[in-house]
Order: structure tokens, then C-alpha cells, then sequence
């Protein structure tokens, strides 16, 4: 929803609400001349007003919106508007204030190559160029640890296979029965993340021009982070 055009409308309904009550003689005496002009127009953007005030809280409406009585003018309908207004107003600020704590991501905190790597870049605002580091940087840990001549997917797609290394290959695998169904389930997603963090994260990174938000990028991170973690808990096996 609109919230600044619903203000806007709120706050000049109230305006004329005020110049009516204002012009109320002491007993709501109704002088023609001079409000008429502001019934009038109270009476044009009153559908408008009301509908609002139903979608913001339909429980402030009172019986009769718009309509002066004798006495006390448009107290009601002022009280109400009033009222509306300020939901409008400070509902950024509920949902800010008022909203459940929930955990934060500090990246000093991921795994160390991954923010090691990018740090300094990050610092200078090429949160894309941060995160193409972190991926070269995760790239070179799996190959030490696999002691292996590839590089990045091609890297990844080899040395996490859960099929059994063949002659003058090497396999980073978690400990565990090959054949039990959690061992292949752990092993698969290692390798088919790594597989997707090298194509969608380090690809996009180094081919696509479009920038990246501090936001995007640091859950990028938190991806790569990820695999690191999961390559340090295997163990090289090789033929």
C-alpha cells in the first residue's frame, strides 16, 4: 500500500475537519456562507478518507463518518482521521521498532579464506570484486587439500564426486559407509553446492557487469563459506 499518498490524503481531510469545527458557532450553530464551501469538499473526499481509514483499521470508523452533529460538529469523524493519521504515520517505525529481534550474519565470522580473502576489497565497496576473491581463494584451499591440478567447477565436479577415484585421481570425501544413505546425501549436496557456488556466485562474478549490493554479496559469501567448511570436514582419498 501507498502509505505517503495515504498520509497526504489524511492530513488534508483532518485540515478541513478542523476548519469545519472551527467555524462551528459555540453551540455547532451552522453558518452557510462559511462552511458550506468546506462541507462541500469534506463531502467529496470523504469516500476516499473512509476507505483508508478501513484498510488501515476499520474499528476507529465511527457510525455516521462525515456527518456533523448538532453540538459537537465533527468530533467523531475529526477523532478518527486523527487517529488514522498517525498509524500512517508511524507504521515504518512499528515495524522497525516493534519487529522480533532475529540474528544477524557477521562476516568476520565465516569461514577464514572465504572472509580473509574478502576483506580489504570489501572495505572499499567492490562487494562483487570481494566475492570473486573469496572464490579463488576457496578454490586454492580444495585444490591443496586435494592435491589437484584443476581449478574452480572443474575443480569441484572431480574432487566431490562420490564415485571412487580412478588412477591419477583424487577425491575429497566425508568419513562414513559410502553406501548409507546419509553419507550420500552429505556428499551429493558438497558437491553439487560447490558445483553451484563456482557457477552462479564465481561465473556471475567475474562475467556480469551488473553490481552487487553489500546484502547480495554477503549472502553469496555465506554460500561459499559453506563448502569451505564442508571440504574441511573431508578427508583426501586417491588412486
Amino acid at each position: 500500500m501507498n502509505y505517503d499518498w495515504m498520509r497526504q490524503n489524511l492530513e488534508a481531510y483532518l485540515a478541513l475537519c478542523e476548519q469545519y469545527d472551527a467555524a462551528s458557532g459555540p453551540a455547532g450553530e451552522y453558518n452557510k456562507a462559511t462552511m458550506k464551501p468546506i462541507a462541500d469538499k469534506l463531502d467529496d473526499e470523504a469516500p476516499t478518507v473512509q476507505r483508508i481509514i478501513g484498510e488501515l483499521d476499520p474499528s476507529l470508523l465511527p457510525e455516521g463518518f462525515g456527518t456533523a452533529w448538532h453540538m459537537s460538529g465533527l468530533g467523531e469523524t475529526t477523532k478518527a482521521t486523527r487517529r488514522a493519521l498517525a498509524i500512517a504515520r508511524n507504521r515504518e517505525e512499528w515495524k522497525v521498532n516493534l519487529a522480533p529481534d532475529s540474528p544477524s550474519l557477521v562476516a568476520d565470522e565465516l569461514h577464514p579464506n572465504i572472509w580473509g580473502a574478502a576483506a580489504k576489497i570489501w572495505e572499499a565497496g567492490e562487494y562483487k570484486h570481494a566475492a570473486q576473491a573469496a572464490c579463488t581463494s576457496l578454490s586454492d584451499h580444495i585444490k591443496k587439500k586435494a592435491r589437484s591440478h584443476l581449478n574452480d567447477r572443474a575443480l569441484v565436479t572431480k574432487v566431490f564426486s562420490m564415485d571412487e577415484p580412478k588412477p591419477g585421481q583424487s577425491r575429497l570425501h566425508f568419513q562414513g559407509n559410502h553406501a548409507d544413505d546419509n553419507w550420500r546425501s552429505r556428499q551429493q549436496g558438497l558437491h553439487l553446492l560447490a558445483q553451484g557456488a563456482f557457477a552462479g556466485i564465481r561465473n556471475i562474478a567475474t562475467h556480469d557487469k551488473t553490481p552487487w549490493t553489500e546484502h547480495e554479496a554477503l549472502e553469496h559469501l555465506a554460500v561459499l563459506s559453506v563448502v569451505a567448511r564442508w571440504a574441511d570436514e573431508t578427508h583426501l582419498g586417491s588412486v
